[in-house]
C-alpha cells in the first residue's frame, strides 16, 4: 500500500525481512489440530481482512494525517472504533454478568495498555512510516505466544521456536538493525 502510493520504497531486505516475518508466523503459529471446517476458513479470512485493513489504517495515516497528533489520532480512532462497534452489544451476547471488578480492568486496559499503546504507534507511523511500524506488529504474537508458555504453562515446540526467531530476524530486517553487506563492499573489503 505505501509503495502504491509513494510513500515509502521498500528496500529489498525490507522486503525479505516482510516474507519473513509472515513466514514466521505460520511456523510460530502452525496448523490447528482441528479440521479445516468453514468456521475455520471464515476465520483466517476475516483475520487477513484485519491485517489488510490495519495495513491500509497506517498508511492513511501516514498519507493524510501525518501532522495531526498521536493523541488526537488515537482518540479519533478510539470513538470511532467504540461507536462502529456498540451495535454489537445487541448481537453478540456477554455470556456473563459483567460486575464492577470487569469493568474496571477493561478501563485500566484501554486507558493505559491500549491508548498509551497506540499513541507511540501513530507517532512512529508520522516518524518512521507505516511499513516499519507495522512490522513491529509481528511481534505481538511472539509476545503473546510468550505469555502462553510462561503463563499459562503452555508447551513450545522446536518449530514454534524457530517461528519466533524468525520473525524477530524479519523485524530486525525490516528495520534496517541487521549489518548489511553489498557485493560492492564485499569486495571493496576483499581488496
Amino acid at each position: 500500500i505505501s509503495q502504491m502510493w509513494g510513500l515509502e520504497q521498500i528496500s529489498k531486505r525490507g522486503f525479505v525481512g516482510i516474507v519473513f516475518g509472515i513466514i514466521g508466523i505460520v511456523m510460530l503459529m502452525g496448523f490447528p489440530v482441528t479440521p479445516f471446517t468453514q468456521a475455520f476458513l471464515s476465520g483466517c479470512l476475516f483475520s487477513l481482512l484485519g491485517a489488510f485493513f490495519a495495513a491500509y489504517g497506517s498508511n492513511y495515516v501516514s498519507r493524510h494525517l501525518r501532522h495531526v497528533g498521536s493523541w488526537e489520532v488515537t482518540i479519533g480512532s478510539f470513538i470511532a472504533g467504540g461507536l462502529m462497534t456498540l451495535p454489537l452489544i445487541w448481537i453478540v451476547p456477554i455470556p456473563v454478568a459483567v460486575t464492577p471488578t470487569a469493568v474496571g480492568w477493561l478501563v485500566v486496559n484501554a486507558a493505559i495498555v491500549s491508548a498509551l499503546n497506540y499513541v507511540l504507534y501513530f507517532r512512529l507511523v508520522s516518524q518512521i512510516g507505516a511499513t516499519k511500524t507495522i512490522s513491529v506488529e509481528f511481534l505481538v504474537t511472539v509476545v503473546a505466544v510468550m505469555v502462553g508458555t510462561g503463563l499459562l504453562g503452555e508447551m513450545l515446540s522446536l518449530m514454534q521456536f524457530a517461528g519466533a526467531v524468525t520473525i524477530v530476524v524479519g523485524c530486525a530486517m525490516v528495520l534496517g538493525l541487521l549489518p548489511f553487506r553489498t557485493k560492492a563492499k564485499i569486495q571493496a573489503s576483499s581488496i
